[in-house]
């Protein structure tokens, strides 16, 4: 059985003309998308460099969802970055915040995306919002720490005139919250515009937060740091020359303020010094009050605990029996008198512990010489006389000379009411069995009689 059979043969010019063909549909197809990509992102641009973020999202998110066989001008990351800043732009902008927050968020988009054209429009509403803001409102701590960063990306309007106030806002909200060496920070910064309208009362603000940083340090028992810094105080703002405020401020009395905290303090300290047995430093500073405040109404209470502390160091360096004087006849009116001579070269003083703490000098007696080996039996009238009327009651005597090689003496006196003592003091040298008999080196001490 025949069969009739053949085989198409398709001629091999027509496979170019297919892949041709195929290839112009490719090439037109992405010619088509690229210049499709163009003109949305173009369109984007536009939009975002007006801030119009809603509509350059529309054509970025066209982009975004597009398909493509290939992305020539890299047209898709550039949408994402440029679509990114767009949705944080309209989350930062329509949020609805309390200034100082709003003005938070600001920041950190303009931190976030320095180099996008977006931060124009986002510096010129921190400014329309630092611009119709109470500076009151806007100081928040967080907000107030930020001052400087706002000022470099241009938040705030008319800085030579928004700055201080927002400075001198910034101090008082820190004093409310009990905060003086933050406050001094930005009180010291408000004062560099010298000329501002709220000059002095910056100063004035300054003045009060040292003061309360001096106070709490005394609250605090910090005593060095409270005398150190009501020191300062009075030296930056001494009597009468507290700057023009004074002047403007009449009822104002910050410096009699810090004299006075400053006296209570040394006291304070002193006393401290005293119980820790810092006797020279607690002594130096009860001296150092009462040539300073002569006049203060601590004086009777600085002028017994000097003398307590006197008779205390001498108690730790060693000191003589003074035996109580005898009495001597009687006064008149009922008061006791002491009635004590310096027979002896040297300036001596006398401290009396006890109800009616004294501290009182004989000069030395320039006729009167240094007895050697043994004094007189009997004063030798001569030198200097001073009588003291005391309270009578119980006494701690201390007497001791200018020289401190001469060991003082110490005792306990009675003195009675209505009687009168006498007491004298000269020197008597002996010889020093510890040294060379060539020598004779004399050693000195102070006699009572």
């Amino acid at each position: 059985m025949l069969r009739f059979a053949y085989q198409l043969r398709i001629p091999r010019f027509r496979y170019w003309k297919i892949g041709a063909a195929i290839g112009t549909v490719v090439f037109t197809g992405i010619a088509t998308q690229v210049w499709l990509d163009q003109q949305m992102y173009r369109q984007g641009e536009q939009a975002y460099a007006v801030a119009d973020c809603e509509r350059a999202i529309t054509q970025f998110d066209r982009i975004l969802h597009g398909r493509r066989l290939i992305d020539l001008n890299e047209i898709v990351p550039r949408a994402k970055v440029k679509r990114s800043e767009c949705a944080a732009f309209l989350v930062t902008m329509s949020e609805q915040k309390d200034a100082p927050t709003a003005l938070l968020g600001y920041e950190d988009f303009v931190n976030r995306y320095s180099s996008s054209s977006l931060t124009k429009p986002v510096q010129q509403r921190a400014a329309d919002l630092f611009q119709r803001t109470d500076p009151a409102a806007l100081a928040k701590p967080e907000l107030c720490s930020e001052l400087r960063s706002f000022e470099v990306k241009q938040f705030i309007p008319q800085p030579e005139e928004r700055l201080p106030r927002l400075h001198y806002a910034c101090g008082q909200a820190f004093i409310q919250q009990g905060d003086p060496t933050t406050a001094i920070r930005f009180y010291q910064q408000a004062e560099d515009y010298p000329h501002h309208p709220l000059s002095q009362k910056i100063t004035l603000a300054l003045a009060n937060a040292r003061l309360a940083e001096a106070r709490i340090d005394a609250n605090q028992g910090n005593y060095a740091s409270a005398i150190r810094r009501y020191r300062q105080f009075l030296v930056d703002y001494p009597d009468r020359r507290y700057r023009q405020f004074l002047v403007d401020y009449p009822d104002h009395q910050l410096t009699a303020t810090a004299k006075a905290a400053l006296a209570r303090i040394l006291v304070a300290e002193a006393g401290n010094n005293a119980k820790q047995k810092n006797y020279d430093t607690a002594i130096r500073q009860y001296k150092e009050f009462l040539q300073a405040y002569p006049n203060h109404s601590l004086v009777p209470e600085v002028k017994a605990a000097l003398a307590k502390t006197m008779i205390a160091k001498a108690d730790t360096t060693g000191t003589n029996e003074i035996v109580p004087p005898s009495p001597s006849g009687s006064t008149r009116g009922g008061v006791t008198e002491v009635v004590i001579q310096n027979a002896s070269p040297e300036k001596i003083q006398i401290v009396f512990s006890g109800p009616e703490p004294r501290i009182e000098e004989l000069p030395p007696c320039s006729s009167c010489k240094t007895y050697i080996g043994s004094g007189p039996t009997t004063c030798p009238h001569q030198g200097s006389v001073q009588t003291y009327t005391l309270k009578p009651g119980q006494y701690k005597v201390l007497v001791e000379t200018s020289d401190p090689s001469i060991m003082p003496f110490k005792g306990n006196w009675a003195l009675g009411n209505g009687t009168l003592y006498d007491s004298c003091f000269f020197i008597v040298a002996t010889p020093s069995p510890l040294r060379s008999r060539s020598a004779v080196p004399l050693l000195p001490e102070l006699a009572p009689i």
